[in-house]
């Protein structure tokens, strides 16, 4: 009883401690799930933040990059460069400088000359430099329309800097359409006579677009780490209503991630960018799905150590446990034959029994208990050798049915007293084996000695011998309790006793299966059990005999010894 309430307190021991780990695991999982979630969303607030941040650095180098080109193309319209002999030098520059940026139409500059007519020069599509020298409003539509562009982006710019930057249909109250983008720089006079005016550039809006997406693209690229142009971002432009202008995208590249105003290069535009095939959200998705895999492995990880770490702790539980019910059926096993023998020694002694029969029958008591304790000493010695690694074997040639008679006929006495029947029967011809008879012996002893303690009241014991394949198998069957099917895999385990209450009140020290699996597994053989609770059970010694090398002159007589004619199991 006491061992059911210990066992049945480690057991909910046991399941507490798995409840626990439990709900421990899953409390952290839903705390490393929000954590994560909230990390999501700012991941992918940090993430367009990001993409907002390049996309204003990428503009400020493109309106750098524009200056430049401005700059070095307007240089070549200084007053100096404009004299006669200088046009063709002047025409092959800026041939050139179109070359390099292909959204130049129009360079023009307008200088107003105190001392002199006003000078105009207006570069035509036909890449040749015309000079004018009369009134803008008589001479040229594209320079009247370029200096009254001007005019409006200077009026609503107040402060534009060194260069102005202007598309046309910007302010609402024009209504003339012309879609190009202007870059205009006042020419301020530092001395009275000097020329004052304005010079500036028409670029073409649709290289302008292409410019702007190409521009913006491989700074993303270079950013992201990957300088292939064109890859992993689409860059859109959107006008002053929002609607998308241009796109790199081969489809229609809505839904932007971030955008961003492109005042002052172009006023009223803003360039728009997302990920090529992905987008913000799916990649914190993504990374939030990795990381809480990435935790759900490292929480069962720490699960399954905490599991193991609670069984092992069980283990050695019920290990402790063992050994301690270990310790006292061991001593009740040492207890009850040395009372047998103190008992029936003393009663010899002192000449109660006079009856030499009484007398006879005592002296067997004596021998077969001292047997049954030598035994019992033989297994813990055995056992503690196999622990220690120091269990050796005699191999000999023998007589498997010659051992088999000595072991029966060693217990005949002790077992007929107690009233077991048992029957022995063996096919013929059985091939000689190798094998350490001592322990081959023990094996056996420890088998009958398991069915006598739980055939029951069914006191039949049968042994059998028969080839089966290349083995010779020795059957020990009784007829009584039987061993539950869940535990017929444990039950040669060190220590282990099944849990049915019959079992429990028989002692046994729980080492004697260990013994002869160690015993037969040295012969390079094995054992096993068939039970069905209720109706005994049939253990089965397997020793293999084909490689065994022998002559029958080698072999020790057969000796006397008697099977049951029948070979039926």
């Amino acid at each position: 009883m006491r061992h059911i309430l210990n066992l049945f307190a480690q057991r909910r021991l046991l399941a507490l401690s798995v409840v626990g780990v439990i709900l421990l695991t899953l409390a952290l999982s839903l705390l490393q799930y929000r954590s994560l979630a909230e990390l999501r969303e700012k991941s992918q607030a940090a993430e367009k933040e990001n993409l907002r941040q390049q996309l204003q650095a990428i503009k400020g180098e493109t309106s750098v990059k524009l200056e430049d080109v401005a700059k070095n193309t307007l240089e070549v319209f200084a007053p100096a460069n404009l004299r006669k002999k200088q046009m063709k030098g002047t025409e092959m520059r800026l041939r050139e400088l179109k070359r390099e940026f292909e959204g130049i139409e129009q360079v023009f500059e307008v200088y107003d000359c105190p001392d002199r007519d006003n000078n105009i020069a207006l570069l035509q599509k036909g890449d040749s430099v015309v000079v004018m020298k009369d009134e803008l409003a008589d001479t040229s539509h594209d320079l009247v329309h370029a200096k009254d562009v001007y005019e409006t982006a200077k009026r609503l710019i107040p402060d534009p800097g060194e260069f102005i930057f202007w598309r046309m249909n910007f302010h609402k109250g024009d209504s003339r359409k012309d879609d190009r983008i202007y870059i205009f720089r006042t020419v301020s006079p530092s001395e009275p006579n000097e020329s004052h005016g304005f010079s500036g550039l028409a670029l073409d809006a649709g290289h302008f677009k292409k410019f702007l997406s190409e521009e913006f693209t491989s700074g993303l690229q270079k950013r992201s780490g990957n300088s292939s142009s064109g890859d992993g971002f689409v860059v859109g432009i959107l006008d002053q209503r929002g609607n998308e202008i241009f796109t790199n995208a081969k489809a229609d590249g809505g839904d932007y991630e971030s955008q961003i105003s492109l005042s002052p290069i172009v006023p009223g535009w803003e360039i728009a960018v997302k990920y090529e095939g992905r987008s913000v959200q799916n990649l914190a998705a993504a990374h939030f799905y990795q990381s809480f895999m990435l935790s759900g492995v490292v929480l069962a990880g720490l699960g399954l150590g905490l599991f193991l770490i609670l069984r092992n702790t069980a283990k050695e539980m019920q290990l402790v446990q063992a050994k301690s019910d270990f310790v006292s059926n061991v001593s009740h096993e040492l207890k009850t034959p040395l009372s047998l023998i103190r008992l029936f020694a003393e009663t010899l002694e002192y000449g109660r029994v006079s009856d030499k029969d009484k007398n006879q029958e005592y002296y067997r008591i004596i021998n077969s208990e001292s047997k049954r304790l030598t035994g019992l000493i033989d297994n813990i010695l055995d056992f503690s050798k196999i622990e220690a690694g120091k269990k050796n074997y005699k191999f000999e040639s023998a007589h498997i049915e010659q051992i088999v008679s000595d072991v029966v006929g060693n217990y005949e006495h002790q077992l007929s007293s107690r009233g077991f029947d048992i029957r022995i029967k063996a096919e013929k011809n059985l091939p000689p084996l190798m094998v350490d008879s001592d322990a081959l012996s023990q094996a056996l002893i420890n088998l009958i000695d398991n069915a006598v303690k739980y055939s029951g009241k069914n006191k039949k014991i049968d042994i059998s011998l028969a080839i089966e394949g290349k083995f010779v198998a020795i059957t020990v069957k009784d007829h009584g309790i039987g061993i539950p099917k869940r535990e017929q895999s444990r039950i040669f385990e060190q220590f282990y006793r099944t849990g049915s209450s019959l079992v429990h009140n028989t002692k046994g020290t729980g080492l004697g299966l260990a013994l002869v699996r160690h015993i037969v597994e040295a012969h390079y053989g094995h054992v096993t059990v068939e039970s069905k609770t209720g109706m005994g059970s049939r253990f089965t010694i397997h020793l293999p005999f084909d490689d065994v090398k022998h002559t029958e002159e080698n072999l020790p007589p057969l000796g006397d010894y008697k099977f049951a004619e029948d070979t039926n199991n």
